[in-house]
């Protein structure tokens, strides 16, 4: 338990191996400095950063550019937000597929991901995968 508390010993370790994160005490889970060095060696440890810093859309954006899939672990908060999902989705349009279900069924923001990566569109609410004008919209009628 000391070492899961030991700062030096939790930096040196996610250094190493990012989602050694999940091991370190909720203090330093919720450690800025750590949960960064933590992310630059794999994004994919977000999983394990404190509510609060997966709440931070600078750090979460971050992390996705690193690894895509890191966005599942984005707090519920910003995976409802519509100005983080058009910034997402404009980066890469198939990470639709983490934000919540209300972004999966909005139009702007489906056209935007579907913009980036036609694959993208399989993410989508059904109700938006039947639409005859979103069908229009993205050239697939």
């Amino acid at each position: 338990e000391d070492l899961r508390a030991d700062r030096a010993v939790v930096l040196a370790a996610v250094a190493n191996t990012g989602t050694a994160l999940g091991w370190a005490s909720a203090a330093l889970r919720a450690d800025r400095e750590v949960v960064m060095k933590a992310l630059e060696q794999n994004g994919a440890a977000l999983e394990f950063a404190s509510e609060e810093l997966r709440s931070d859309a600078k750090l979460v954006l971050g992390a996705g550019r690193r690894s895509p899939a890191a966005l599942q672990f984005a707090s519920e908060e910003l995976r409802t937000d519509r100005g983080f999902g058009m910034a997402v989705v404009e980066r890469d349009g198939k990470a639709l597929r983490f934000l919540s279900e209300e972004l999966r069924a909005d139009r702007e923001v489906v056209l935007a991901a579907t913009r980036q990566s036609k694959k993208a569109f399989l993410y989508a609410s059904e109700e938006l995968q039947e639409d005859d004008e979103m069908h229009a919209a993205l050239g697939f009628a």
